[in-house]
């Protein structure tokens, strides 16, 4: 309906957000001392993005008339699988983090049935995704899973109040 109703339209598709799996999957567990559960053999990769990114990508588009009826296909600066972001949080933490796999369909401790759903289906495929255009066209420059982590861990020692 929105490509037919005669409006100026921008679609922003991202991959998935880096802000909520990242921290769900690796960044719990890895805190709280608890080994990092993956669902599958970790390997598969995704171009996973920063919700900011994505705001970032938002806003660079109004300004952008050839994101004017166009749908933009937004992930990160590098594809990366799981195994990936927790050798992120390994050296960031200085520490070796421990790992078990599971098979899709089985629950993954301390998380909602519907996160381990979810899981199953990222380690079904890889998404990949070259984002270095559209990155230099509309001025973003996007975080890596380096940044990301270590945002996450300086966020997380930071005392709140």
């Amino acid at each position: 309906r929105l490509r037919q109703s005669g409006m100026t339209w921008t679609v922003l598709q991202p991959n998935f957000y880096m802000d909520i799996w990242i921290p769900a999957v690796v960044g719990g567990p890895a805190l709280a001392g608890q080994p990092v559960t993956l669902v599958g053999d970790g390997r598969r990769v995704h171009s996973m993005v920063a919700v900011a990114d994505v705001a970032h990508y938002a806003v660079a588009a109004l300004d952008h008339h050839e994101a004017h009826n166009q749908t933009l296909y937004v992930g990160g600066p590098q594809p990366a699988s799981w195994l990936d972001v927790v050798s992120a949080f390994e050296a960031e933490l200085g520490r070796h983090l421990p790992v078990r796999t599971i098979s899709p369909g089985e629950p993954i401790p301390g998380q909602p049935e519907f996160v381990g759903q979810l899981a199953a289906v990222l380690a079904s495929y890889d998404s990949p995704m070259d984002i270095s255009e559209l990155s230099r066209r509309y001025g973003v420059a996007p975080t890596t899973l380096a940044e990301f982590v270590a945002g996450f861990l300086a966020n997380s020692r930071s005392p709140v109040g």
